[in-house]
């Protein structure tokens, strides 16, 4: 049994898919498989494995085949199938440093075996093709917190890249939506595990992000943009109004997008999405929908009134 399972979805990427294989042929910690769902590649994504599959690896790769569905439901796949005590979901542009598994195994190890059961996962952080780094650091090298305090006491975001525990995964699975073209933000499957486990924070770099303009899965079309945009604002409202008090701004830009997208989606949302609102998010949509756009007319009717007088 290996301790990780390195996983990876994929969507005719076959060209470059191997900034992952040649990330993990450099692992300095070896005790771990390679997953990869294929989401109905047409190019030659499955040819391209199997002939890494021949070559004498030191680590196990299995690949599974699935129609079209998005990475969600690839990554429901991946976790059900996966053999590791931990999961790290590796996208297929991307690269990481030699070090990254022993990094996040050992920040694991760090935590005293009796606060294990409090953790479900190590989040690190991620630097560009230059060496950057993409969004803000921790506040501390080691950092211990629940997600609120990540992003409504700290606000702390830009891109991270995180190894969860299998078993708690198995237990928050993402909706099983197959939606042409949707891909459900990961999101809210983190902020579910977040409310309830901590999180080990490392102020290590151990993700090369690289810009892709294909997409890790396969673009939607606009309206399916809009429906993912829905459920991303949407979510947070629903779930998370208990910290309004934290980052107001936040959650009036939130409710924004949200009536935005709820204006160009063009067919009823999954029902499951459909959660009612706590009474102080419908005042907040209120303010957003009439108030917010009176005062802002007077303002600029005064402003244009002072101009002529």
């Amino acid at each position: 049994m290996p301790i990780i399972t390195v996983f990876t979805p994929t969507f005719n990427r076959a060209t470059i898919l191997s900034r992952v294989y040649e990330s993990l042929l450099q692992q300095t910690f070896t005790d771990f498989e390679w997953i990869i769902v294929d989401d109905g590649s047409t190019d030659n994504t499955k040819t391209l494995i199997q002939q890494w599959q021949k070559k004498a690896n030191t680590f196990l790769i299995r690949y599974f085949f699935q129609q079209n569905s998005g990475k969600h439901i690839a990554v429901n796949y991946g976790v059900q199938q996966a053999k590791g005590v931990f999961f790290i979901i590796a996208d297929s542009d991307d690269r990481f440093v030699p070090e990254a598994l022993e990094e996040f195994y050992s920040a694991w190890n760090a935590i005293p075996i009796k606060q294990q059961s409090d953790f479900s996962n190590v989040w690190c952080l991620c630097k560009d093709e230059k060496g950057n780094i993409i969004g803000d650091s921790f506040p501390e090298n080691t950092w211990d917190a629940y997600y609120y305090e990540r992003k409504y006491i700290k606000k702390i975001g830009g891109e991270k890249w995180n190894m969860e525990q299998t078993a708690i995964l198995k237990m928050f699975p993402f909706p099983a939506i197959h939606e042409k073209g949707l891909c459900v933000p990961e999101g809210i499957i983190w902020n579910r595990i977040g409310e309830i486990y901590k999180t080990r924070h490392i102020n290590k770099c151990l993700r090369i992000y690289h810009s892709s303009q294909d997409g890790l899965m396969q673009l939607p079309d606009k309206p399916t943009r809009f429906l993912k945009m829905w459920i991303e604002n949407r979510d947070i409202l629903a779930y998370e109004s208990k910290y309004l008090h934290l980052s107001i701004a936040y959650f009036f830009k939130t409710g924004f997008f949200y009536l935005f997208a709820s204006l160009k989606i063009r067919k009823k949302p999954p029902e499951i999405f459909i959660k009612p609102f706590k009474f102080r998010v419908k005042i907040m949509l209120v303010f957003i929908t009439i108030i917010f756009p009176f005062i802002f007319g007077l303002y600029f009717a005064i402003k244009k009134v002072k101009k002529y007088t």
